[in-house]
């Protein structure tokens, strides 16, 4: 699977923190070792959460992309 497929489904699942899942709002950038993107809760408002994902197709494996 490749990084921009992850991404998107980060994107459309939103990311789990602290027992809350958090809306993605929008992409803010990516880099070589993942993606920042704005996100909100009902708890915790708006936050900015960096997003890690390895930087080579070749790093990936079933379990990294059911643990996205």
């Amino acid at each position: 699977m490749d990084r921009n497929r992850i991404i998107q489904r980060v994107k459309e699942r939103g990311i789990t923190s602290q027992g809350e899942t958090l809306k993605v709002l929008r992409e803010l950038g990516r880099g070589g070792n993942g993606v920042a993107l704005l996100c909100k809760g009902k708890i915790a408002g708006a936050v900015v959460a960096k997003v890690y994902i390895p930087p080579d197709s070749r790093d990936l494996d079933d379990r990294d992309v059911r643990e996205v």
